[in-house]
C-alpha cells in the first residue's frame, strides 16, 4: 500500500508539476499579465518542485503518524524551523523572492528525505516487533 500510494501520487502530481514548471511564464501571462510574468516566472518554476516533494512526503508522514510516532514528526518540524528561517533570510538577501522560493523547496526536499528515512525505520521496527511477537 505504501509503494502503491507513492506511485499513484507521483503519476497524478508529476505531470501537473511538469506542465506548470515548463509553462510557468505563459500561465502567468494569461493569468495576470506579461510584465508580471517576466518578473515572476522563475518563482513559479521553483515552487512546484517543492510541492511535488510535499505531496510525496505525505505517505511517509502518514505512515509515521499511523504507527503512533507523532512525536517524531513534531520534533522534526520543530527542529527544522530555525534552520528554515535562517535559510530564508540568507537566501532572500542573495536572490530575493527567488531565494525564498528556493529555500521553501529545499526545505520540502530535505523534509521528504528525512520523513522517508523515519518511515523506513518505523516500518523496520514494527516488522521486527511483529516477527518477535508473532
Amino acid at each position: 500500500l505504501y509503494y502503491k500510494s507513492l506511485i499513484s501520487i507521483f503519476i497524478v502530481v508529476a505531470p501537473i508539476i511538469l506542465l506548470i514548471t515548463i509553462f510557468s511564464k505563459e500561465i502567468l501571462t494569461l493569468w495576470i499579465n506579461e510584465d508580471f510574468s517576466e518578473r515572476s516566472y522563475r518563482v513559479m518554476e521553483i515552487l512546484p518542485v517543492g510541492m511535488l516533494f510535499t505531496c510525496l512526503a505525505q505517505v511517509p508522514f502518514t505512515t509515521i503518524q499511523s504507527h503512533g510516532y507523532a512525536k517524531y514528526t513534531a520534533k522534526l518540524h520543530l527542529w527544522e524551523f530555525p534552520f528554515y528561517i535562517a535559510i530564508v533570510i540568507m537566501m532572500s538577501e542573495f536572490w530575493g523572492i527567488v531565494g525564498v522560493a528556493l529555500a521553501w523547496s529545499l526545505r520540502n526536499v530535505i523534509d521528504a528525505i528525512i520523513l522517508f528515512y523515519m518511515a523506513f525505520k518505523v516500518g523496520s521496527q514494527n516488522d521486527l516487533v511483529g516477527t518477535v511477537d508473532g
